[in-house]
Order: structure tokens, then sequence, then C-alpha cells
């Protein structure tokens, strides 16, 4: 459980393959930016929002970071699940 921000679920992707998901405070809710899958590096990525200045320090992002990794390996996983 990450300790500053949650991760909502926010829809599918247009070819309904991965998910994007909100990072939001958890405190207040606000929206700091969303995750979800870049193809050219084959995993999640963190898109931080550009209208407000953003602010990180070391432990919450290390909770986006482990969020990307674990969504990454289970993308990965499925994926080689569907291909046996």
């Amino acid at each position: 459980m990450a300790k500053y921000v949650d991760f909502e679920l926010f829809s599918e992707s247009k070819s309904g393959k991965t998910k994007i998901w909100n990072v939001v405070t958890q405190i207040g809710s606000k929206i700091l930016g969303t995750i979800s899958w870049y193809g050219a590096w084959r995993r999640y990525c963190f898109y931080p929002l550009f209208g407000d200045i953003t602010i990180f320090e070391e432990t919450c992002l290390r909770d986006i970071a482990d969020f990307i990794e674990q969504q990454t390996r289970e993308h990965i996983y499925m994926i080689v699940i569907n291909n046996e």
C-alpha cells in the first residue's frame, strides 16, 4: 500500500490490451498524472500532469515505481500465458 498516493483504474486503452490508472494524492484526491503503457519501451510509464507544479519525494516516487513494475510484470505474464 502506497503511503501518499493511490492508483485508481481510469480506463482501458483504445485497443483494450492495457489499462490506464490515475495517480492521485491520498489527501485531497488531486490527480498527479497517469500510468499507461508505452509501447516503444514495452512497459508501463508514469506521465505527470504539466498543468501544475508537482513535487515528489523518494517515498512517493518509489511507490509509483513499484506500482509500475508490478503492473508491467503482470501484463507481460498475461501475454506469455495467452501465447502458450
